[in-house]
């Protein structure tokens, strides 16, 4: 049994008064830690971002874009093609079918960015890849959501093959 309560309740305020601050710092060390470690890997993953005012849709997965880099400068004009996706062709001696499948995906495109509130362009720093047609390949990002993930789950578009695998059997 305690001899005196009151020496008890004392010496629990002194531990208290040096575990309180202690906390705190290594509370602060560890959010320090977190930015230091985010810092790093966005360095490890440059990225170009360009926040998009204005924009036209070419074909299911290629998008012409009006953006601007830094507020108050002048705009920057190019074609996105979407990374890592295929989107059936809308034009060209395409089978019919694909045609139509073309049309379900510009129209879905649209319709994706219409409803948009933000939409931002994000492309390599290094060297913004470009394609045969001199599109930028980039990721374009519908508030916040990959426009090429979502084409995808949504069944519009198909991950990206060289081989030129035909839409329609």
């Amino acid at each position: 049994m305690l001899e005196d309560p009151y020496e008890f309740e004392q010496q629990s305020r002194r531990r208290l008064g040096v575990t309180v601050p202690l906390l705190v710092w290594l509370f602060m060390i560890a959010l320090i830690v977190a930015g230091m470690m985010q810092c790093a890997q966005a360095a490890e993953d440059p990225r170009f971002v360009a926040f998009v005012f204005a924009w036209k849709i070419i074909d299911g997965d290629t998008i012409e874009v009006s953006a601007r880099i830094w507020p108050n400068h002048g705009a920057l004009d190019e074609r996105v093609r979407l990374v890592r996706v295929d989107a059936p062709e809308t034009r060209g001696s395409m089978p019919q079918c694909e045609k139509e499948l073309g049309q379900k995906a510009k129209t879905w495109t649209l319709a994706k960015l219409t409803n948009a509130k933000q939409i931002v362009v994000q492309a390599s720093i290094e060297k913004p890849a470009r394609d045969s047609f001199g599109r930028i390949l980039g990721d374009v990002l519908i508030d916040g959501v990959s426009l090429s993930d979502d084409g995808i789950r949504a069944g519009v578009f198909r991950l990206y093959s060289a081989r030129g695998i035909p839409w329609c059997p």
